[in-house]
């Protein structure tokens, strides 16, 4: 420290501490184009950086989840064909697998983690769908589980204290102010408190407890709300809205801050990224993702399942940005 403290040099540590985990964003839509990038971003450093894989995968609204090192991409769009094939990104070899497809084509599916499996839920395939399935990564395997009690696409979901919740969406076209909450050791759907009103197209993550609902849509117009679900009062409340109004964006929890990213708003897509600190209420913005994207998965990705040989640049797993 004493040496540090006499250096006459401007930036005597010349690299960012590394993270213990990035954000990732794979394929969507650029510019109306499909797209194969991945990227992530380093939040110490703040830039993003490209991730190189061995082949390419096209997909648009899909899900998305990181389970146990692997990234898996769910149902989604080609544009010209709506998917059931379930794809596996390994992280340490840079490589896709092919997985057993879902039971049914769907794109605006929601896709979760919870205790080792993968839950594929709601969709459509040209009508809204009920069907909720669930994988076993193990003996790769889909099982179908009770339907849910709404018909819903482009819904969002996440999990919280066991259970999954699954909130919004379109049925019929129009937009659900309902949501629902599933309870795997009962097998069973349950009704929560509805929204003040529906949107579809937004993004739900757990944050601080609660579940909390950004953006989305309401007949076309892109929304800035965010609200938040307390399970414990199963009530619904109002929280500082974003920035920037978007739709079918990425939403994730990085060391306790709220980020989101990309999208579509009321005129184009977006390659705006902002972060939101509970403690002082506040939204800021954060660097711009490398291109607009809309459609895309975002997920949080742990360093420790790099292959730190198989990267360059590297000291203990990630990319340092110059």
């Amino acid at each position: 420290m004493k040496t540090l403290r006499e250096a006459h040099l401007e930036r005597p540590l010349t690299r960012a501490r590394l993270p213990s985990a990035v954000l990732m964003t794979i394929g969507g839509s650029e510019k109306e184009c499909l797209t194969d990038r991945m990227d992530f971003y380093d939040v110490r450093a703040d830039c993003w950086l490209p991730m190189n894989s061995q082949e390419k995968t096209f997909r648009v609204l899909h899900g998305c989840v990181f389970l146990n090192g692997f990234i898996y991409c769910i149902g989604g769009t080609d544009l010209s064909n709506i998917l059931s094939s379930v794809r596996k990104f390994d992280l340490v070899s840079h490589t896709w697998q092919e997985l057993v497809p879902i039971h049914k084509p769907r794109k605006c599916v929601c896709a979760v983690a919870l205790n080792g499996c993968i839950y594929a839920i709601g969709g459509t395939d040209g009508r809204e769908q009920k069907l909720a399935e669930r994988f076993q990564p193990e003996n790769n395997r889909w099982e179908l589980i009770a339907p849910m009690l709404d018909f819903r696409s482009d819904a969002c979901a996440a999990t919280l204290h066991g259970k999954i919740y699954i909130c919004g969406g379109l049925d019929n076209e129009e937009p659900l102010s309902s949501a629902e909450c599933y309870n795997p050791k009962t097998n069973e759907w349950t009704m929560i408190a509805s929204m003040d009103c529906g949107c579809a197209s937004a993004r739900a993550v757990v944050y601080r407890d609660k579940i909390y609902l950004a953006g989305g849509h309401i007949n076309g117009a892109s929304l800035c709300r965010v609200i938040a679900y307390d399970p414990l009062s199963n009530q619904w409340s109002t929280m500082t809205p974003m920035i920037y109004a978007r739709r079918h964006f990425g939403m994730a929890v990085l060391e306790e801050q709220l980020y989101v990213a990309g999208g579509y708003n009321n005129e184009s897509d977006l390659c705006k990224m902002e972060r939101f600190d509970e403690d002082s209420s506040r939204w800021s913005t954060v660097r711009d993702m490398e291109a607009p994207l809309y459609g895309f998965s975002f997920c949080v990705v742990e360093r420790h399942f790099y292959n730190a040989s198989n990267l360059p640049k590297l000291t203990t797993g990630f990319p340092i940005c110059p």
